[in-house]
């Protein structure tokens, strides 16, 4: 049986030994209608596959909690689901409900333990919502504070044959700093680089921050210096393919506030809509078959060419090399062809996982190709290889 089976038998006989409590235990009379709706929330904690399967099973448990405020179970198996489907606060929320309503059930010690540990995995590592729609995801370590952007800046405008957009400025933007009581200070960066297709040369970008911080409420204040640059980008001529990208307009912004609030949700996977995968499945195509065949020729430059910057440097030409020529190659052979199998989000991500075959062994390799969720130009975030040789060569 699978890790994923296990845990998910576990979860439901859990749920079953709860229905089991005589229902004095928790209370008298509860309605009927109550309790159809926690056997149909059951029922999708039994069928579900993926974060939002739970969040279809916690629909029928709030149900079965609107109808009955007072019984205890019910929020017990709904602060369970909602931790599946990665909606941490409302999970803390609800087991904490639960207690309330039996401080004295047998469970108390481990709920408690459990809401400590949502606390934890809430406060460490978490995706926050910025006041100008982006997302930033913050790490804490003691009073180390460390929050990147994760998504397309609204801070650097392109303007390029007539058309203006937000891009990627090719490194994040990061702030670093400490936090004493709920202050927070410290510095933030956006190194030099190079935006991806258009070429133009950002500059560095760096200052003091300030601001406040309540990680349990999930709020963040910044206030900052904040640079905005517009580029125009056109032909060096009008015989020429090549561009030239000049920048026309630098605008500092001091004591610019940033205002932040923390997703309820934990970055888990889930399920591209179908009406969009199509469009996904086209727009990330022409960068994984590229990838594919730089692969397949052993060509670093050309396998690297659409790798956003954090990616090339996790990836140098010796790192590549030992990659293919140890790991890679050895075990499951060259590369054959491939299609694509599924679509994920996760968090700020989106995950493409390819049903690849190679020239060694019977089994497929699954590729996950990562690109960012918000990048109009698909650039490669992560790329894994898994398969039974794969992991069987790990071991060993």
């Amino acid at each position: 049986m699978s890790r994923y089976r296990e845990m998910k038998a576990h979860f439901i006989i859990l749920l079953i030994l709860l229905m089991s409590f005589p229902v004095h235990a928790f209370g008298q009379g509860i309605p009927e209608e109550a309790r159809r709706y926690m056997a149909r929330g059951m029922a999708a904690v039994e069928m579900a596959k993926s974060a939002g399967d739970y969040e279809l099973a916690a629909k029928e448990f709030e149900q079965a909690a609107k109808l009955a405020p007072d019984w205890p179970e019910v929020y017990y198996n709904l602060g369970l689901v909602q931790s599946k489907a990665g909606d941490i606060t409302s999970a803390m929320k609800s087991l904490q409900r639960y207690l309330d309503l039996a401080p004295g059930s047998p469970d108390a010690a481990k709920v408690r333990e459990e809401i400590s540990k949502l606390e934890y995995q809430r406060d460490r590592g978490s995706t926050w919502i910025g006041s100008n729609e982006q997302t930033f995801e913050l790490k804490l370590e003691g009073s180390r504070l460390q929050l990147t952007r994760t998504s397309v800046g609204d801070d650097i405008l392109v303007m390029k044959m007539g058309n203006s957009s937000n891009i990627p400025a090719g490194e994040p933007l990061v702030f670093s700093g400490t936090v004493i009581g709920d202050k927070i200070s410290g510095h933030y960066l956006q190194a030099a680089g190079m935006t991806p297709m258009t070429y133009c040369v950002m500059p560095e970008r760096k200052g003091d921050f300030e601001g406040t911080v309540d990680v349990a409420a999930g709020q963040m204040r910044i206030v900052y210096n904040r640079v905005r640059i517009e580029y125009l980008v056109k032909f060096k001529s009008l015989l020429s393919a090549e561009f030239v990208c000049s920048p026309t307009n630098r605008q500092e912004t001091p004591g610019y506030v940033l205002e932040l609030e923390r997703s309820s949700k934990l970055t888990v996977e889930a399920d591209v809509p179908v009406a969009e995968r199509d469009k996904i499945a086209q727009g990330i195509k022409p960068v994984a078959d590229a990838l594919f065949a730089a692969l397949k020729a052993g060509d670093y430059k050309a396998a690297t060419k659409d790798f956003d910057p954090e990616m090339a440097r996790a990836l140098p030409p010796e790192k590549f090399k030992t990659n293919q020529e140890k790991k890679i190659t050895p075990v499951i052979g060259d590369y054959v062809s491939s299609e694509l199998k599924d679509i994920k989000t996760m968090g700020p991500n989106l995950n493409a996982f390819y049903r690849a075959k190679f020239t060694k062994g019977d089994y497929e390799v699954t590729v996950k190709i990562v690109f960012g969720k918000n990048d109009p130009t698909c650039r490669i975030r992560g790329l894994s290889f898994d398969s039974p040789q794969l992991r069987q060569a790990v071991k060993y």
